[in-house]
């Protein structure tokens, strides 16, 4: 077969994926002449400290810069620090258990790992995981390290999570042949059920953590629905995943899948969604300069089809408060930026 022709039938070409988050990181760099506004796109949440890291896009557009919003549901919400990093960031995920923060960057083929992370003194990261093609989604477990690498489409598992580093290759690699992987991006495990959900170009699959040979379960989501960002509550036991191209939500309790719409939302939001289990909310993040609070989040359902943004985590159209930083490291891959 002609190799253009199989790329366009293959919807995962080999620079599929990076194009289609370049665009979604690009998609308002020239709709303003100031300098660019704080645009969210990926968030985790850590539910033991209760804060929010939100990653967009750094200042010129030149590489990417990871918010720590402290106690972000209060009203007027901002960030306490925020950390500039090289590359582009593709994947953010946080292991509160073990505190340690994962940045995907797909521009360096690595995986980011914070060890006990601090935004007051973290300045670089404490390992670095190389060998990625595409690396995206990240979980972690109390021994295992799972990675989605977006192309070819593998899920990657690593044993003794705690101790990799370098070069390191995968201990196992799910491919799409078995599996049906096709441009992984989140992940997100229901350990009690032993389920572990990856978002897919056409839907959402979740294998069976206790058996990763089995072939996975596919979540009924409408057929071509583009599901991204995945956020899993452990107190509802609910899985909330983001759909931007129908700027829409879902909800999957298990057995019964919920779609819940998002009144006004434009362009392609939610790209990236985070659960406060505790205080049963949500935060969604996309195309946007500001995140989306959502309340009551798992009140309503199934009744609730369509659900309005309480309220923003936003700067009103100006810039992110300047920093005050030091020098930047010329080794380092990165610099603490603190606020006012």
């Amino acid at each position: 077969m002609n190799p253009l022709r199989r790329m366009i039938r293959h919807p995962m070409g080999p620079w599929a994926a990076l194009l289609l988050l370049t665009a979604v990181l690009l998609s308002g760099a020239f709709a303003r002449a100031q300098p660019p506004s704080f645009q969210p796109l990926l968030l985790a949440f850590d539910p033991a400290q209760d804060r929010l890291f939100a990653a967009a896009a750094g200042e010129d557009r030149r590489g990417v810069r990871l918010f720590v919003f402290p106690q972000p549901g209060k009203q007027g919400a901002r960030p306490g620090a925020s950390l500039d990093l090289a590359g582009m960031i593709s994947g953010l995920s946080y292991d509160s258990d073990a505190k340690t923060l994962f940045v995907a960057d797909a521009a360096g083929h690595a995986l980011l790992i914070f060890d006990r992370f601090d935004p007051r003194s973290t300045m670089r990261a404490s390992r670095v995981l190389k060998r990625f093609n595409f690396p995206t989604g990240v979980y972690a477990d109390r021994s295992r390290l799972f990675v989605a690498d977006a192309h070819p489409g593998a899920l990657l598992v690593f044993e003794k999570a705690a101790e990799i580093d370098g070069e390191r290759r995968p201990d196992r690699t799910i491919g799409p042949e078995q599996s049906g992987l096709n441009g992984p991006f989140a992940i997100a495990a229901d350990p009690d059920r032993g389920r572990l959900y990856v978002s897919n170009f056409d839907g959402v699959l979740a294998f069976n953590l206790a058996d990763l040979s089995a072939p996975p379960d596919r979540l009924p989501l409408p057929r071509g629905t583009l599901a991204r960002g995945l956020a899993f509550d452990p107190k509802s036991k609910r899985l909330y995943i983001a759909a931007p191209m129908v700027r829409s939500y879902f909800v999957y309790e298990g057995e019964r899948l919920e779609q819940v719409k998002i009144q006004g939302a434009a362009a392609s939001f939610p790209f990236s969604i985070a659960v406060d289990s505790k205080e049963n909310r949500l935060y969604l993040a996309g195309i946007a300069l500001e995140i989306g609070i959502i309340e009551r989040a798992s009140g309503g359902l199934p009744e609730r089809k369509e659900r309005t943004i309480d309220r923003w985590i936003r700067w009103e159209g100006e810039a992110p408060p300047p920093a005050e930083e030091p020098t930047p490291a010329p080794e380092g891959p990165s610099v603490i930026r603190w606020g006012p």
